[in-house]
């Protein structure tokens, strides 16, 4: 493997391109297809696989750089469309990327959790199907085959233009990685209280204080419960929120009971309107359903031609 990833070697960085809006990486990837059947071949491979390996080079020195390069990395190792991406650095240390749209991130989380808890208890060095003395674990390996890519000169404008979008992006994201040492999610459960909900109090305050205006955020919840289900959006921003944040930033140190008083009921509110999104009584994703059948099937519906469903 490391013989046919040297330099002289390497193949076009195809990935870059899932990095571009959807519709120019849609139109791509159909001449991608078409220019050679060999891309089909190495497409096929990539879509219907499981997930995808990514081996990373030297381990960020902290967490802040292992966050900036598990996020958003070089582009040109990546595959966004995949469902999760397994990123390992060469000490051992590993990242997980997750594609948002088949679910939502506790999914993943809730399964990688699972494996590092269980991965020493289930003793696998000793599984006789690993033993790499065994016969069966010979009969599992296989070789890594190098998957070709063919281009055309549309296609390799379309990868320069998808790197100079990826890096003019980087350039605008800041991502810090500080670790909150005064407490945690234990505490916040003993004040009864959820720490999602907290958080998303403690977001929408921050910015407040920073900008003085409340912004437009958006939560995403899990609607597994339904059979196909995948996400929802909760907007997180209600009358009992500004009512915290408000008070937060204006009223005077005396009013302690009143600021915890806020931001209690501001989190029940939060929690029940997560509720209600997984519970499929959430508006944007019923409503951005009715916006793509639109053009077909409700051309004279007054309700696709007001301004607020456009």
């Amino acid at each position: 493997m490391s013989r046919q990833t040297r330099p002289e070697c390497q193949e076009p960085s195809v990935g870059i391109l899932t990095s571009e809006e959807r519709s120019t990486w849609a139109r791509l990837r159909k001449q991608l297809m078409l220019v050679d059947p060999e891309n089909a071949t190495s497409l096929k491979a990539i879509e219907t696989s499981l997930f995808l390996l990514v081996l990373e080079g030297p381990s960020p020195r902290s967490l802040g750089e292992q966050a900036a390069s598990s996020f958003i990395g070089d582009g040109e190792n990546r595959w966004f469309d995949k469902s999760f991406q397994l990123l390992v650095f060469e000490d051992g240390v590993a990242a997980v990327n997750v594609e948002g749209s088949w679910a939502d991130a506790p999914v993943l989380s809730h399964m990688f959790g699972f494996m590092h808890d269980h991965e020493n208890i289930a003793n696998f060095s000793d599984h006789p199907l690993l033993l790499a003395s065994s016969a069966n674990c010979q009969a599992l390996r296989s070789t890594p085959v190098k998957l070709r890519w063919k281009m055309t000169s549309e296609l390799a404008k379309g990868m320069d233009e998808a790197q100079t979008k990826f890096a003019k992006l980087t350039q605008q994201t800041d991502l810090h990685v500080t670790h909150m040492a005064y407490f945690g999610k234990g505490f916040i459960k003993k004040c009864y209280m959820s720490p999602d909900a907290f958080v998303q109090m403690a977001l929408m305050l921050a910015y407040y204080r920073l900008y003085g205006n409340m912004p437009f955020t958006l939560e995403s919840a899990h609607t597994r419960q339904f059979f196909h289900g995948r996400t929802e959006y909760v907007r997180s921003v209600s009358s009992d929120a500004v009512a915290f944040v408000k008070a937060m930033a204006h009223l005077d140190h005396a009013s302690a009971e009143t600021k915890l008083h806020l931001l209690r009921r501001a989190c029940v509110t939060h929690v029940e309107k997560v509720r209600e999104a997984m519970n499929g009584n959430g508006i944007d994703k019923h409503l951005f359903g009715l916006r793509m059948v639109t053009p077909i099937h409700l051309q004279n519906c007054p309700v696709a031609t007001h301004c607020c469903f456009k």
